[in-house]
C-alpha cells in the first residue's frame, strides 16, 4: 500500500522508505527493553498492550493518509506494538513448552508466512476495489479490527496467573535479574549464532528486493515468485523443528541452511565467479527466467527454514540460565536481530547492485552466507570434547541418577507461582 500511496501523492522514495522502515526500526529499538521487562512483568499484560498499540497505530495510519509525519509516528507506534506482542508471545510459549522449543518456533514461522502469502492479496484487493481514499484507509481499519479480536481472544484464553520469574533465595535479589543476564548472556557463541541469523537476514532480504527488478519480472510476477518460497517454507519448518526437538542438531542445521542460501544466492546471479563452470550466459527468455528464479527462491525458502526455526533454540541453548530467565531477553535478542536484517537487507542491497550489478551483488551476499557456515562449523568442531570427558559426563549424570532414585520422594508446595520442593530437611525450589 505505502509505494501505491506514494506514487499517488508524489511522494519522493526516500520519504516513502522511511515511513516503510519506521516500524522495523521501532521493532529493532524497543526489543531489548521489552526483553527484559519480561525479566518482572506477566507475558498476558505484554501481549495484551502490544496489541493495544497495534489497533491504535493501524487507526492513525488510516486517518493520516494526507500527513506523510502522522504515518511515520503510526508506523513506530505499530512497531513497538508488534515487537510487544510477538516477543512476548514467543517468550510465553518457551516456558510453557520448554521441551518443543524447535516445533513451537516452527509453528510460530508457519503462521507467520501464512499471514505474508495472505495479506498482501487481501489489502490490494481492497485497495483497488474501494477507490484511492476508502481504499487507502480500508486495509489498516480491517488490521485495527482484527487486532483487537486477537486481543479478545488472548484475554479469555490465556490465564492472568502465569507465573513470572523471580529472584531466589540463596542468590542476591538482583544477580538473576538485568546484570546476570546480561553476564550469562555475554559468550562467543551466543554471540556467533545472533551474528549469524542477522547477516542472513540481511542477505536474504537484499536478494528479495532487488532480484525481481532485476529479472525484469514486473511486480504480479515477483508477487508470485515470493509466494513460492514462501510455501517452500511453510512446508519445511515443522519438519526442521521437528529435527531440532528430536536430535538437538541446531548448528547442523543452521549450517547446512546458510551453505544453501550461499548456492542459491550464486545461482540466482549467477555469479561471474561460476563462470568457468556454467560459460557465459546467453540471453535467456522471460519463461526461462521465470523457471529458474522460482526453483533458486523455493531452496531459498528451505534454506530460511534451516536457519531460522533452529535459531532460537540455539540461543537458548547458549545461554546458562534458566529457560525461565532466559527466554524473554533472548526473544528480543532473536527478533531484534532479525529485524536489523530486514531493516538493513533493502539498503544494502539496492547501493550494492546500483553500483556493481546483481550479478556481483548476488556474489557478496553468497559469500556471507558462506563465511558464516564456515565459522559455525569450524566452532561447532572445537567444541566437540574428547571421549574422556564424555565419559566422565556420563557418569557423573549416572550418580545423579541414582543419588534421586534413591531419596525420599519430593512434595510441592506451590506457592505464587514457584514449585518449593521439600526433601527431608532440605529446601529446594523449582518454577511452573
Amino acid at each position: 500500500i505505502i509505494p501505491l500511496y506514494a506514487h499517488t501523492q508524489k511522494i519522493g522514495d526516500a520519504q516513502a522508505g522511511g515511513i516503510l522502515g519506521a516500524s522495523s526500526f521501532a521493532y529493532l529499538l524497543s526489543s531489548p527493553a521489552i526483553g527484559f521487562a519480561l525479566l518482572r512483568w506477566n507475558c498476558r499484560t505484554l501481549i495484551l498492550s502490544g496489541l493495544v498499540l497495534i489497533a491504535f497505530g493501524q487507526l492513525v495510519f488510516a486517518a493520516g493518509r494526507t500527513f506523510p509525519i502522522i504515518l511515520f509516528c503510526a508506523r513506530i507506534i505499530t512497531g513497538v506494538g508488534n515487537a510487544s506482542s510477538e516477543i512476548a508471545a514467543m517468550t510465553l510459549v518457551s516456558r510453557q513448552y520448554t521441551d518443543h522449543i524447535g516445533k513451537c518456533m516452527s509453528a510460530f514461522e508457519v503462521c507467520q508466512g501464512v499471514g505474508w502469502i495472505i495479506a498482501p492479496s487481501f489489502a490490494g484487493y481492497l485497495f483497488e476495489s474501494w477507490g484511492p481514499v476508502a481504499g487507502f484507509s480500508a486495509p489498516f481499519v480491517a488490521g485495527a479490527l482484527l487486532s483487537m479480536l486477537i486481543f479478545l481472544y488472548t484475554l479469555i484464553i490465556v490465564p492472568h496467573d502465569l507465573p513470572t520469574p523471580k529472584p531466589s533465595e540463596d542468590v542476591q535479589q538482583d544477580s538473576i535479574g538485568f546484570k546476570e543476564t546480561l553476564r550469562q548472556m555475554y559468550n562467543p557463541r551466543l554471540a556467533l549464532t545472533s551474528l549469524s541469523l542477522f547477516l542472513y537476514s540481511v542477505a536474504l532480504n537484499s536478494v528479495f528486493s532487488t532480484v525481481v527488478e532485476d529479472a525484469g519480472l514486473g511486480s504480479r510476477t515477483g508477487g508470485e515468485l515470493l509466494t513460492v518460497q514462501s510455501i517452500l517454507y511453510i512446508m519445511c519448518g515443522p519438519v526442521v523443528g521437528y529435527l531440532s526437538d528430536t536430535y538437538g542438531c541446531n548448528r547442523a542445521l543452521i549450517s547446512s541452511g546458510l551453505g544453501l542460501a550461499a548456492v542459491c544466492c550464486a545461482m540466482l546471479g549467477p555469479s561471474p565467479l561460476l563462470r568457468p563452470l556454467i560459460g557465459e550466459q546467453r540471453q535467456l527468455g522471460q519463461p526461462r527466467i521465470f523457471r529458474s528464479a522460482a526453483l533458486t527462491l523455493a531452496l531459498l525458502g528451505v534454506s530460511e527454514a534451516l536457519v531460522v526455526a533452529p535459531t532460537y533454540p540455539e540461543l537458548i541453548v547458549s545461554c546458562k540460565l534458566n529457560v525461565v530467565h532466559s527466554s524473554g531477553p533472548l526473544s528480543a535478542l532473536f527478533s531484534g536481530t532479525w529485524s536489523a536484517g530486514e531493516a538493513v537487507g533493502p539498503m544494502f542491497g539496492m547501493v550494492l547492485v546500483e553500483n556493481y550489478g546483481f550479478p556481483w551483488g548476488s556474489t557478496a551476499f553468497s559469500l556471507v552466507c558462506l563465511v558464516c557456515a564456515l565459522v559455525i562449523i569450524v566452532q561447532n568442531f572445537r567444541n566437540i570434547q574428547p571421549a574422556g570427558v564424555r565419559d566422565l559426563e556420563r557418569q557423573e549424570a549416572q550418580d545423579v541418577h541414582e543419588t534421586i532414585a534413591t531419596s525420599p520422594p519430593l512434595e510441592p508446595l506451590h506457592c505464587r507461582g514457584q514449585i518449593i520442593y521439600k526433601r527431608g530437611q532440605s529446601v529446594e525450589k523449582g518454577w511452573a
